[in-house]
C-alpha cells in the first residue's frame, strides 16, 4: 500500500503497528480486473481470515510483517502473479472501567471522603470500545465526558494486554504529563474513584 492510499484508508495503517487478537483487519486482494476483500477479527489463536478463506497468522505481526507474510503467500499461486496487497487494521478493541455516582451518594468534594464513599460502592461497569485511528489517554477520557466527578486525576489507572499495570498522571493542562500516551489494542482504562476495591489489583 503507498503512502498516498494510506492517507485516505481509515483505519491503523502504520507499518510498526503490531495486530493483537480481537483486532478487526481490513485485507484486499487486488488482481488486474478484479479485486477481493475481507474484514475479519484476529481470532484466539491468532490466525485471521483472508479474502479467499484461508487462515494466516496476524496476532503479534507488525502491519508490515504481516503484509510481506501475505505477499509471500501469494506469491507462488497461478492467478495471483500480478496481485497488489493491501492490508491494515480497521479497528482495535480497549474498555473503559466506568462509575456513575447515584443521585442519592453525591461524591463529596473532600478527597478522603470521597475515597470513603467509593468503598461501599458497587463494582463499576465495563464498556467496550474501539478505535479506528489512533487515540491517547486523554481523548479517550474525552470520548466519556472527562475525567469523572470523584476521580483522582493524578491516579489515571491503565491495565495493558498482558497484564502490566500503569498509573497515569493526566492532571495538567490536555491531561500532560501522561494523558499523551497512544491507547493500544486491549487496554482497560480505569475511571474510578480511589477506594474502589476493584483498584486493588493495581497495589
Amino acid at each position: 500500500m503507498s503512502d498516498q492510499q494510506q492517507a485516505t484508508v481509515p483505519g491503523l495503517i502504520e507499518p510498526d503497528r503490531v495486530i493483537h487478537k480481537n483486532d478487526v483487519v481490513k485485507i484486499t486482494l487486488r488482481m488486474p480486473g478484479r479485486s477481493v476483500g475481507s474484514l475479519e477479527a484476529v481470532q484466539k489463536d491468532g490466525d485471521v481470515a483472508t479474502p479467499d478463506g484461508s487462515f494466516v497468522k496476524a496476532d503479534g505481526l507488525s502491519l508490515l510483517a504481516f503484509r510481506t507474510n501475505l505477499a509471500a503467500v501469494y506469491a507462488g499461486i497461478i492467478g495471483y502473479e500480478n496481485v497488489r496487497i493491501e492490508a491494515y487494521i480497521y479497528s482495535s478493541p480497549y474498555r473503559v472501567m466506568g462509575y456513575h455516582f447515584p443521585q442519592t451518594a453525591p461524591v463529596p468534594a473532600d478527597h478522603a471522603l470521597a475515597q470513603s464513599v467509593a468503598t461501599n460502592l458497587p463494582p463499576p461497569t465495563i464498556y467496550p470500545r474501539i478505535f479506528k485511528s489512533p487515540l491517547t489517554i486523554w481523548q479517550a477520557i474525552q470520548l466519556e465526558g472527562g475525567i469523572p466527578k470523584g476521580v483522582n486525576s493524578t491516579r489515571v489507572r491503565i491495565l495493558k494486554r498482558d497484564l502490566q499495570r500503569k498509573t497515569l498522571d493526566c492532571s495538567g493542562k490536555d491531561g500532560m504529563p501522561d494523558g499523551n500516551r497512544p491507547v493500544e489494542s486491549g487496554d482497560n482504562i480505569f475511571l474510578v474513584p480511589d477506594g474502589v476495591p476493584i483498584l486493588d489489583i493495581f497495589d
